[in-house]
């Protein structure tokens, strides 16, 4: 069949993906009742498409009028909604029709900026995406609703690429009729899935010599549309090579950058990044908790096998890990005391040998009481040591695998580790039917059974949103599916970046498969940064969550207003029920702080976007070279990179990305607030204020703390660096030129910083610097912008050393010309903790005229009053410093 017998079918095909209740008996019917409609779609959509006309659209419209039935006339948008097709192009097998879902109505959410349908007898799928470049995995989907499991993964995916260049896509074909025959199953399962991707690119457009160029004998009725990739998925894990071969005889201008991870591309299960992602999270989560997983006992469950990518390499991760249960859609895995050592040797060579299974685990080394027993098979004795490890009652003797599994998922144990297909926890409000995963409802548990201290979802979808609210007020430690699991598709992205980068440097296909090995420990660095980062500002945000509630809704507003935040569907507050939270001093939920999170850097990085910021070179030297590993920042590979077809995606991806994880969700809407600033100047103030006063320095010097402090003290000293960046952002906002460049501003700016950094060298006692963990120079430089508030990293963060800060504040005075003043109040006070605290910000309050003095190059009338005030008061037996302090007060500094 050619081309156009697929006409109808694949629309008719389309319309029941996107109206998954109609009944389909009862559209056929319909369809046969209007005498001559299908004709007359089949019509209209070659008239379409042979040439660009608008006679389509009155033949449309004359149809509409003689359709009176309301299912009819929706199926007709569709004719309206098609953008592209494969219809002129050479004879196949096959049709791919490109649509814009916006120009349909009532369509399932979220509406995916454009798609690609793709219909064959034995096959059908489709490909969405979320913004013109986006990327997601290709899946070999088993579920005849393949449309709607797709959609539910582009939700996820947006969030997870909010860290990565392209927005989120996914993709996938659902077979028809599968072959009985394993091995014939799959050589058909690949000729669908050429097929597949060959329908993708003959509708998408080529570069060649930096033009575009549109697919031949294809009418366009969209913008130009260079951008698809394809990644490995379920199914799929083995297909990248035979996607990068489609993409060399299609010419395709991504060459083996089309699909990632193929044989000369990094290879996710080697270097097991996924897994290494949600580790990392879920090490952050333990953390917080006062539990270092490197180096405690922990108790797991699992679901997933070792042959699995995420799973099994997750299995790995943990040196002392006690999985004491596990299950996938064939076994279930119970260890009630496991022996750490012996287990992780034996499910190491499960791993190693994927061809494996639970029912391959060497037996003789499970504690006793425990086994490998059938998901489906017969019910399953209680004994002692099941009964004990999963609470199950002394009246049940025996249970049946599925509800075995049940009261695993409710046993209290430090460790879910999800690396499994399903969704297994959701919200007791909501209903099994509404999960759409019809294989796990009968395990399927409630958030607030649950009893583990942490959840690493490297799993997709694992948990429905509501249930993850659920699991929080349960006091489970648990992130999203795209923050823990988002290592994979970073690291695929940086690898089509890289390859772009690298197609206009001379280098030969040797040299440039050697440079890709060599440089695998530095990719993987990079992609495990923004798991650390992620999940860092998560604990700690989650921490002053209640304070920052009434700011929350402000900026959730803003993102839906901007169209990046749909309510609904991230079961995010309302503004009346944020207005709730906010006069109860409560505190939105840890899952919505993920959604905040991952929206907000998508919000940044679009209205970074559409500014004319990335003019300034100051952001191609930094974030754009840094994004790139350090063997290609080289002199023959500049070329590359600065002129990379996506370079203002990748530094407004980084810029966005470094503001968000350092400073914090808030930071960019409270600068812009309070100044009454532009994206790109709010931006470039905030570039300016890193690069003087060290802002990364200084918070990659508190991350080092992780395991030496307590998670609460680094928490309070993150979110104290955070008030501090912004006061500093305003402190030297006036002083900024934002029509100079930033390089420019820095210059001039630091040679008022530089004054003060001459007068304090040498000033800070090393006890103090030896406790804060900074130099002397980020320490004085914050000191003289946020005073009090910043010595209280010093002090409330660490040590609470009063007489510390003190000095600090002594030895500027003096070294400033201030002694006669300063030294009389540490002359006269006392060793009580309550005089010196008081000592301690009367010295911040000084030090903020001190600054003064530094921009006006004289001492300030309002200083002398102090000093002639304290004068006074020092020749007295009894010092009055809260009479000082109120008068400070009083003078408004």
């Amino acid at each position: 069949m050619t081309q156009e017998n697929h006409i109808f079918p694949a629309v008719l095909a389309y319309y029941k993906q996107i109206n998954r209740d109609i009944n389909e008996s009862d559209l056929l019917d319909l369809i046969r009742k209007n005498s001559g409609f299908e004709d007359s779609v089949v019509s209209i959509f070659k008239l379409k498409f042979k040439t660009k006309n608008k006679e389509w659209e009155v033949e449309l419209e004359k149809l509409k009028s003689k359709t009176k039935e309301p299912i009819l006339l929706h199926f007709l948008q569709i004719l309206n909604a098609a953008v592209r097709t494969n219809l002129y192009q050479d004879e196949k097998d096959y049709i791919a029709i490109k649509l814009k879902p916006e120009f349909i109505e009532n369509m399932p959410k979220p509406i995916p900026y454009a798609e690609i349908m793709v219909y064959n007898e034995d096959f059908e799928g489709c490909h969405l995406r979320s913004q013109p470049i986006s990327r997601g995995g290709f899946r070999w989907s088993d579920r005849a609703d393949y449309r709607t499991e797709v959609l539910g993964l582009v939700k996820a995916q947006i969030s997870k690429n909010a860290i990565i260049v392209p927005s989120g896509a996914k993709a996938c074909f659902y077979i028809k009729k599968p072959k009985q025959d394993k091995a014939e199953n799959m050589a058909f399962v690949k000729a669908c899935y050429e097929k597949f991707v060959c329908g993708l690119l003959d509708i998408t457009d080529n570069i060649e010599a930096d033009r575009v160029i549109n697919p031949k004998n294809t009418v366009i009725y969209d913008e130009n549309d260079t951008y698809i990739v394809a990644a490995a998925d379920k199914g799929t894990a083995t297909f990248s090579d035979l996607a990068n071969s489609i993409s060399k005889r299609y010419n395709f201008w991504l060459g083996d950058a089309f699909a990632s991870g193929g044989s000369l591309g990094y290879d996710h299960k080697k270097m097991g990044i996924t897994s290494r992602g949600a580790y990392i999270c879920a090490k952050s989560s333990f953390y917080e908790l006062g539990i270092d997983a490197e180096n405690t006992e922990i108790s797991a469950v699992g679901i997933g096998d070792m042959s699995g990518d995420v799973f099994g390499n997750g299995m790995l991760l943990f040196k002392k890990l006690k999985l004491m249960a596990a299950f996938n859609h064939m076994h279930i895995f119970i260890d009630p005391n496991p022996d750490i050592e012996k287990t992780a040797l034996e499910r190491r060579r499960l791993f190693e040998n994927p061809q494996l299974k639970w029912s391959d685990f060497d037996k003789s080394i499970i504690s006793q009481g425990g086994g490998v027993f059938d998901r489906f098979g017969s019910d399953i004795e209680i004994n002692e040591q099941i009964r004990a490890s999963f609470d199950i009652p002394k009246s049940v003797k025996k249970l049946n695998p599925e509800a075995l599994i049940g009261y695993i998922l409710r046993a209290k144990i430090d460790l879910l580790f999800n690396g499994g297909i399903g969704t297994f926890i959701k919200a007791e409000c909501e209903k099994n039917e509404d999960v759409k995963d019809k294989f796990n409802d009968t395990i399927r548990i409630n958030g607030n059974e649950a009893r583990f201290k942490v959840i690493a979802e490297g799993g997709n979808v694992g948990i429905t949103q509501l249930g993850r609210m659920e699991l929080v007020k349960s006091g489970v430690k648990v992130n999203m599916d795209a923050i823990d699991n988002s290592a994979g598709v970073t690291c695929s992205d940086r690898e089509v970046n890289i390859k772009i980068a690298l197609s206009v440097v001379k280098i030969s296909d040797k040299g440039r498969e050697k440079l890709l090995f060599d440089m695998t420990g530095n990719v993987a660095a990079l992609v495990l940064k923004n798991n650390y980062l992620q999940s860092k500002l998560i604990g700690v945000t989650e921490t002053f969550a209640q304070n920052e509630t009434a700011i929350f809704a402000k900026i959730a507003s803003q993102m839906e207003i901007a169209k990046v935040l749909d309510r609904k569907m991230h079961q995010m507050p309302s503004e009346e029920e944020f207005l709730s939270l906010a006069i109860a001093k409560k505190a939105i939920s840890r899952t919505q702080i993920c959604v905040m999170l991952s929206n907000a850097k998508i919000y940044l990085k679009n209205i970074i976007l559409e500014s004319d910021l990335l003019r300034d070179n100051y952001f191609k030297t930094n974030h754009l070279l840094e994004y790139f590993p350090r063997q290609m920042q080289e002199d023959m590979y500049l070329h590359g990179i600065f002129n990379h077809s996506l370079a203002k995606n990748i530094i407004a991806t980084e810029v966005a990305g470094e503001i968000v994880n350092i400073c914090g969700i808030s930071y960019f809407y409270k600068l812009r607030q309070m100044l009454d600033l532009k994206v790109g100047d709010a931006v470039k103030l905030y570039s300016i204020t890193q690069e003087i006063f060290g802002i990364k320095a200084l918070f990659e010097m508190l991350c080092k703390e992780d395991g030496v402090i307590e998670f609460a003290n680094q928490a309070r000293a993150i979110k104290k660096l955070q008030d501090a960046a912004l006061f500093a952002s305003i402190a030297i906002s006036s002083h900024v030129n934002f029509d100079k460049t930033i390089e420019e501003n820095i210059h001039n700016l630091k040679q008022i910083i530089d004054q003060f950094f001459k007068i304090l060298k040498g000033s800070c006692c090393s006890d103090v610097k030896k406790s804060c963990c900074f130099d002397s120079q980020y320490t004085a430089g914050l000191k003289v912008l946020k005073s009090a508030d910043i010595i209280s990293i010093c002090m409330d963060s660490f040590e609470k050393n009063y007489q510390q800060t003190c000095e600090i504040a002594k030895k500027v005075s003096d070294n400033l010309g201030y002694k006669s003043a300063i030294s009389k109040i540490f002359a006269e006070v006392s060793n009580g903790t309550t005089e010196l605290k008081t000592a301690s910000i009367i010295a911040s309050r000084l030090m903020q005229f001190v600054v003064k003095s530094i921009k006006t190059g004289e001492k300030v009338e309002k200083y002398k009053e102090i000093c002639d005030l304290i004068a006074s008061q020092a020749s007295t037996d009894n010092l009055q410093l809260e009479a000082i302090l109120d008068k400070i007060n009083a003078l408004n500094l």
